[in-house]
Parts: C-alpha cells; structure tokens; sequence
C-alpha cells in the first residue's frame, strides 16, 4: 500500500511538473541566460562523471554492472 501510494503522489506531481514545463516552455524558458545555463548543466555533467569513470576502468568492471544471462529470468 506504500508504494502503491508513492506512485500515485509521484504521478501526480510529475504531471502537474510535466505540464508546469510546457507552458514554460513555451513562455519563452529558454530565452533567458540563466535559463540556458541550468539547462545545459545536467547534460556538461553527465559527461564529466563519464570522463572521470573511464579513467578508472577498473573500478567500472562490464561484468560488475550487467545481468548475466540466467539473471534475466528474474528480472522477468
């Protein structure tokens, strides 16, 4: 029931959120310079947290991260 509840508070939000950024969109968000700038962080650090994972590769194992193939029933 928990959870059931926190999906139901997260959808709601995320709509009203989804929609909150239409309008803003098209309002002119992007238009301003701070704007722009916020925007473009998320992707600037995304790629930063990619350059500096693949100075360690060994820390960052394939085998580590992805689902072995009889893992995949699981998963199902």
């Amino acid at each position: 029931m928990f959870t059931g509840f926190l999906v139901a508070v997260g959808s709601v939000f995320g709509y009203y959120l989804v929609r909150r950024a239409v309008y803003s969109f098209r309002d002119g968000f992007l238009s301003k310079p701070l704007n722009l700038i916020l925007v473009l962080t998320l992707p600037a650090l995304l790629c930063a947290v990619i350059y500096a994972s693949l100075q360690f590769p060994v820390m960052f194992v394939w085998e580590y991260i992805s689902v072995r193939r009889n893992g995949l029933v699981y998963l199902l």
